[in-house]
């Protein structure tokens, strides 16, 4: 189920989006309350909102499966390369995620303002933006632009993640400001991080 902006949301993406953070016993319960909703005015009005609850129940759980399978599979940094933009964006994503932080996924590669994914955690906002180039360095304006969205939306700070590496440039401006730079290398012992079950230290400043 594509995701759309949130004011173009219909009720069975928000359920989705919905049903992607929750516990996975919070589908059938809904369906059950929907069901019992729609039946108080006819029984097809319950079989219509139990049954689109449901339907977007298990396609949350379907694509929980795949962003879990997605990380899982990876062996090493010439692999997490092959993926799609939008692959290595779940894989961020579900990286966090299993670190303990609410994950908001933009549904980048469009006109997001610089921001693939927001996460939240104690208080805390960051920024993380996506850069699965073909290109194998990302450079100073990248970083810049990043830094300008997370001071515009008072961000706590950000990340860059790049299958590939950074230049000199992009890494003396973050130097000192609260931007964390993931080249393929720190991607993957990120990922490894996640996979094995191990603590993960906070991310900070490279």
């Amino acid at each position: 189920m594509r995701r759309r902006r949130n004011s173009e949301a219909n009720p069975l993406e928000s359920l989705y989006t919905l049903f992607l953070v929750a516990p996975r016993w919070a589908g059938p319960v809904v369906a059950i309350l929907a069901f019992a909703l729609g039946t108080a005015v006819n029984r097809l009005l319950g079989a219509l909102f139990g049954g689109g609850v449901l339907f977007a129940w298990l396609m949350s759980m379907t694509a929980r499966h795949a962003r879990r399978a997605n990380l899982d599979r990876q062996s090493g940094v010439a692999s997490i390369r092959r993926m799609s933009w939008r692959e290595f964006e779940s894989l961020m994503a579900e990286a966090y995620r299993r670190q303990g932080f609410t994950v908001e996924e933009r549904g980048g590669g469009g006109a997001d303002g610089g921001v693939d994914i927001l996460l939240r955690r104690n208080g805390e906002t960051v920024v993380v933006q996506c850069k699965h180039w073909k290109a194998w360095k990302v450079g100073v304006r990248t970083v810049r632009e990043v830094y300008g969205v997370m001071t515009a939306i008072g961000a706590t700070r950000a990340v860059i993640a790049a299958c590939g590496a950074f230049t000199g440039d992009a890494v003396r401006f973050a130097t000192g400001r609260p931007i964390e730079l993931l080249d393929g290398e720190s991607v993957w012992r990120l990922v490894q991080s996640v996979r094995s079950g191990d603590s993960t230290p906070e991310i900070g400043n490279a």
